[in-house]
This record gives C-alpha cells, structure tokens and sequence, in this order.
C-alpha cells in the first residue's frame, strides 16, 4: 500500500493510511478541529460558525444530559478527532457524491467508496483512542456515542443555523434539541476548552498525572 502522508498543524508527517500511535499530539487534534467549521460555514449567524472542536464539546453536554455511562464519554470526546487529520464533509455532499458514482459506476463500486472512507477514518478513530489510552470502542459505547451525535446536531441545527425551506440531513423528527442553548465560543476559546476535557477525561493524562 502507497504511503501518503499529510501535515499536522504543527508540520508532523501524518500517515492517512496506516496511522501510528506516535503521530497523535492532542494539543494539535484541539487546535485542528477548532479550526474547522461544520456545515460548510453555513450558519445563523455567519460570525459564530460551528467549528467541529464547538460541536464535540456539545456532544459531551449532550450526552451527560441523556445520562450516558462515565466510561463512554472518552469516546464521545473523540468521535470526530480523526477529522483532524482527514477533514470534515457535510453529509449532503457525501449524498451527493455517492449518487454520481451510482450512476457512474453502479451501486455496488459506490458502496465500496463509502466502506473505504468509513474504514479510513475508523482507523484514525482507533489509533487516536490507543493515544488516549483507551481500549477500542465496542458496539454499545458507538451506539451512545451516535446517540450523543444526533442530539449535539438536533441542537445545533435549532440553535445555530437558518431555518432551511426543505429538509436536509438524516431524518431526526424524534430527537428533541437540547433546551438551553449551547455557549458559542470562538476559535481560539473552543481549541483551549477541548483540550481540558481531554486532559479530565483521557487515561493517558490521568496517567501521566499519576
């Protein structure tokens, strides 16, 4: 298999195909992931845009608000760490590019697409949490991590974006948003913030502190 490697934001070699334990820097994935906005940039109000670094500290409040086990929410700090490395795409365009590769190629090779990105950014996912000190993840701590996800994103599309004239996205008619709307918090404030969850909640601060 090729090696292709891209920068961090820090000018470290990360190997997008056979990611290493040794190449994960926390502080970095908190600086990146604050510095990428969800929804294409799409927003209520454009100055406030929703950085995914924004979107994980929701996910975190959501799920201690739907009474999520302690040993689960390392997880859910880390769902979306490897778009870090890899990027955040809006689930319409990957719709949309999935429906041109079908009538390209045919459902089958566009399925494969799906399977070869979802197994990437598996990979990332669980070399991060080896970073972190955790054990892989098994279906039910990925089952409340997607639940925590779908509400952070019922929330966010209610409080922060436009109110769209035809529904987008997956159906979530039967997730209510969360009451209180979430703190907005900037770039730099956001990247600061994730990062002191990571060392709350990640063994291997905890480990280090010890």
């Amino acid at each position: 298999m090729s090696r292709i490697v891209s920068a961090s934001p820090r000018g470290r070699a990360i190997d997008l195909l056979a990611p290493r334990v040794d190449q994960v820097d926390f502080p970095e994935i908190s600086s990146a992931l604050a510095g990428i906005n969800r929804y294409a940039g799409c927003v209520a109000v454009v100055t406030q845009p929703v950085s995914v670094a924004l979107h994980t500290l929701i996910a975190l409040d959501a799920a201690r608000a739907i009474g999520q086990p302690v040993d689960v929410l390392p997880y859910v700090l880390l769902h979306d760490a490897p778009e870090a490395r890899l990027g955040d795409q809006i689930c319409p365009w990957k719709r949309a590019l999935h429906a041109e590769l079908t009538a390209r190629l045919g459902e089958r090779l566009a399925d494969e697409v799906d399977l070869a990105a979802h197994a990437i950014h598996h990979r990332h996912f669980e070399v991060i949490c080896e970073a972190a000190g955790l054990a892989p993840p098994d279906e039910r701590a990925l089952e409340f991590v997607k639940a925590a996800d779908d509400l952070a994103l019922v929330t966010e599309r209610f409080w922060f974006l436009p109110a769209a004239d035809e529904a987008w996205g997956r159906s979530l008619a039967h997730v209510a948003p969360m009451k209180k709307r979430p703190r907005w918090l900037p770039a730099d404030k956001a990247a600061d913030a994730l990062m002191e969850r990571f060392r709350q909640l990640l063994p291997v601060f905890r480990k280090h502190a010890a």
